[in-house]
């Protein structure tokens, strides 16, 4: 019996040793795994060590850009870059700047592009932004961009190479309340009818448009419908009247400038004859006349033009004359004389076709 007591405790014994070193076993294999994850993310954070971002390199599609009004909606330019590396997988955000010429980047324009690599665009677009940096619309002026990659607002952005390129913007046409004039000249259809416009929104519209016929007849609409029209008035053909009032009408082929007051129910169409006059033309006193391109309602004219002042005025006087006050190519009734700072040849092109939006282009042959 004793011998059989001493199996049994023998037997517990072992059990209990092979229970202790079982769980030995598994608190040993927990502390290797426990310092092998250590190791592993010190050897991590080893490998994720911040260092200095590399530059992007920034490229564009077109280093000279002349931009139009008719491409408004229309792919321009595209600008790419490479990515930024900072040594470790991380949300870089980017940044283009554009900036006139000379300007350091102490005024940009600038697009926030998150994590992209390019950016396209518009013609519309770039036009304000060029204008915005103070371009002169018509003219062709020195650019430069560069892309910023952005890490985190404790870490310097990194800079692309500063690329450098040319665009002339154009004058972006202002939407002003107008009157439609559909006419015999134009197939009396007021959908595609040219229109006269009301700058100051006070009801008193203007604007040039070219008639072809002989015998002129024509109306206003507020709308591009015929829901409503207004004619000359049965007992004062210079009187608007809404009321099923006779054609107005324009005796003659010829360049018009059309105007009516709602307020007073008046109209009138004076033909006009262009040109340009001052002491950049050689005189004061003697007009240079402009061409009618009749397709496209521009006036041009290709002369010598000397350092100086000028003008454009109508059928050689003064009441119908047009200047620059603010030096923006943007057309002034009675504004400022227009300076020419380099002598040359040039072509000249006046548009008044677009109504409240008058503007000029000179080009150097």
């Amino acid at each position: 019996m004793l011998k059989a007591y001493f199996k049994i405790y023998l037997s517990k014994r072992k059990l209990n040793f092979n229970n202790r070193m079982k769980k030995n076993i598994q608190l040993w294999m927990t502390a290797l795994a426990l310092i092998a994850m250590v190791w592993s993310c010190k050897k991590d954070e080893t490998q994720a060590v911040l260092k200095d971002g590399t530059p992007p390199a920034l490229t564009v599609n077109k280093a000279t850009l002349t931009l139009d009004e008719k491409d408004a909606k229309l792919e321009s330019a595209v600008f790419n870059w490479t990515p930024s590396d900072f040594g470790f997988q991380a949300a870089v955000a980017y940044k283009l700047q554009l900036c006139k010429k000379g300007n350091d980047f102490k005024k940009v324009q600038e697009v926030n592009l998150g994590p992209l690599l390019t950016k396209a665009y518009k013609t519309s677009d770039l036009n304000q932004a060029i204008l915005n940096l103070g371009l002169t619309p018509g003219t062709i002026g020195d650019l430069e961009a560069r892309v910023q990659a952005v890490l985190s607002s404790s870490v310097a952005p990194v800079l692309s190479n500063v690329l450098s390129f040319s665009a002339t913007p154009y004058l972006q046409n202002i939407a002003y309340t107008s009157l439609w004039v559909p006419g015999n000249y134009q197939g009396w259809d007021p959908a595609s009818a040219p229109k006269i416009s009301a700058p100051l929104e006070d009801d008193v519209y203007e604007g040039y448009i070219y008639m072809k016929e002989a015998a002129n007849a024509f109306k206003f609409t507020p709308k591009p419908t015929w829901d409503k029209s207004y004619g000359s008035d049965k007992a004062n053909v210079k009187v608007l009247t809404t009321m099923d009032g006779n054609d107005l009408t324009a005796a003659g082929e010829g360049f018009y400038r059309i105007q009516a007051d709602l307020n007073n129910l008046t109209w009138s169409a004076k033909a006009t004859e262009w040109g340009i006059i001052g002491d950049a033309t050689g005189s004061w006193d003697n007009d240079q006349n402009m061409t009618l391109d009749k397709a496209t309602g521009l006036w041009k004219i290709t002369l010598p033009l000397k350092v100086g002042k000028f003008k454009f005025r109508a059928n050689d006087a003064w009441d119908i004359n047009f200047g620059d006050n603010d030096a923006d190519v943007s057309l002034d009734a009675g504004g400022a004389d227009i300076s020419l700072a380099v002598a040359g040849t040039y072509e000249v092109t006046l548009k008044l076709a677009t109504a409240g939006n008058y503007t000029f282009s000179l080009k150097k042959i």
